[in-house]
């Protein structure tokens, strides 16, 4: 059963640990305090850290079509300089030590969606990670609401950006994948069966049916 409370918890925990508690002695006490508001300020503005993103997320579904689906940001589909990143519903934190303007200007030319765009924003005013490094705050910025009363993707936004990705290469296709394999890529992490930090319960269940009719169809071809 997926608990998203405790989820939510463990992995704040998880990015205090990762992104203050090592900032050790050269960080005073008042300076690791002022880093730790600031990332709660960012995990209230951008959701609960996660693990993975959904292969059809706006901030992951950018990619060449010779490359497969993937479930984090990185040179595939379009990011450079990332390193010691922590990943939240709608952004991430990334820690490089050298040359930040490298996140700056690829974030800079990903190409702009409709639905969202991406932007990147050095910080400044605090520390993140090690005193030495460079934290760029990267966001998701949604141009419509994915939701009109919560903070989950609704199925009127998911299914759409989800067929988008399921359809490209398509023809190409030799083989099917079960959902329990798709989970991860179509859900995010952590997950539940039908539910995880993007989408509630409802639209997980209509992303499954759907999949699992798409699958039906063999439009992937088959083991």
């Amino acid at each position: 059963m997926f608990r998203q409370e405790e989820n939510q918890l463990s992995g704040f925990a998880r990015a205090k640990n990762y992104l203050i508690d090592r900032l050790g002695s050269e960080v005073s006490s008042v300076e690791k305090n002022q880093s730790l508001e600031r990332l709660k300020q960012i995990e209230q503005e951008l959701g609960p850290v996660v693990e993975l993103y959904p292969m059809w997320h706006p901030l992951v579904s950018h990619y060449e079509n010779d490359h497969a689906p993937t479930t984090l940001p990185k040179k595939e589909n379009g990011y450079f300089g990332l390193d010691h990143t922590i990943y939240f519903r709608n952004g991430f934190i990334t820690c490089p030590y050298v040359e930040p303007e490298k996140v700056l200007e690829s974030v800079e030319r990903l190409p702009h969606k409709a639905i969202a765009s991406i932007s990147a924003e050095l910080i400044t005013d605090v520390h993140f990670y090690q005193k030495s490094a460079h934290p760029v705050l990267v966001k998701c910025n949604w141009s419509i609401r994915p939701n009109a009363t919560s903070d989950f993707i609704d199925a009127s936004v998911a299914v759409p950006l989800m067929l988008e990705q399921l359809l490209r290469g398509w023809h190409e296709s030799r083989y099917d994948e079960s959902w329990d394999f798709m989970q991860s890529f179509l859900l995010g992490q952590p997950h539940g069966a039908t539910s995880s930090h993007f989408i509630n319960r409802q639209t997980g269940t209509v992303l499954r049916k759907l999949y699992k009719e798409i699958v039906n169809t063999g439009m992937y071809g088959s083991y």
